[in-house]
């Protein structure tokens, strides 16, 4: 999460700034998981959902458990944010919780982009995906003064309807409705680009479009890291 203290001007820049890259990261993965990988979602975890369901019924069982895995890593990785945001009591931007969690992830999706997806390799790439977004989830609840999921878009998207029909009653409401309708927007649009990038990368260079999705995490890795540093 980020808690640097910025003129409230800038600090809106650098929230949308944050929001869109992890939204582009999660929509890059979630592309590439989907269609090159497994044909299962490592973000969005309803239809993976929806899907254990079906194949208990038909009783194909290697299927429903893929599924139930990736729900179970997803879990597992905001289990380990948090674990890690318990551990660390120490007061350096370098080992802030949110970012060992970037630091994992870009390493992940860097280096399994060089992996081949053969036979049950694919269920462990799917796997090491999911918890992955899992971790980013958590890490980035909240940025700035916006609260939003990063790798999912169905609540950010519930939020974003809401506003729209919601009156602000003086100044600083409207102008507070404005940044998260703004933020929301920011979201869906990156999380599109994200998986069109994604998507041409897919074609281009198959499973080395993960390293996408690894350089916008490195991006935001910097964008903190040097806010921080500029803050001091």
């Amino acid at each position: 999460m980020t808690n640097v203290v910025l003129s409230k001007e800038r600090s809106i820049r650098h929230t949308y700034l944050l929001i869109a890259l992890l939204c582009s990261t999660a929509g890059a993965v979630d592309l590439l998981a989907f269609f090159r990988i497994g044909h299962l979602f490592v973000a969005n975890l309803t239809g993976n959902t929806v899907l254990f369901a079906y194949h208990l019924v038909q009783q194909q069982w290697a299927s429903a458990l893929q599924c139930l895995g990736i729900i179970l890593a997803f879990f597992a990785g905001v289990v380990t944010h948090r674990s890690l945001k318990r551990w660390i009591q120490i007061d350096s931007v370098f080992l802030r919780p949110s970012t060992i969690s970037l630091i994992i992830e870009c390493c992940v999706l860097c280096l399994l982009a060089f992996l081949s997806i053969d036979g049950q390799l694919r269920t462990i790439l799917l796997l090491l995906l999911a918890w992955t977004m899992g971790l980013q989830n958590d890490a980035f609840q909240k940025i700035g003064p916006i609260s939003l999921n990063t790798t999912f878009l169905t609540g950010d998207i519930a939020k974003l309807g809401g506003l729209l029909v919601t009156t602000a009653d003086n100044a600083e409401q409207k102008r507070q409705r404005r940044e998260q309708i703004g933020a929301l927007l920011t979201a869906w649009s990156a999380y599109v680009t994200g998986a069109i990038l994604s998507a041409v990368g897919n074609h281009l260079i198959e499973m080395k479009a993960l390293l996408i999705s690894g350089i916008l995490t490195a991006l935001v890795l910097v964008t903190e890291l040097s806010t921080a540093k500029s803050s001091n």
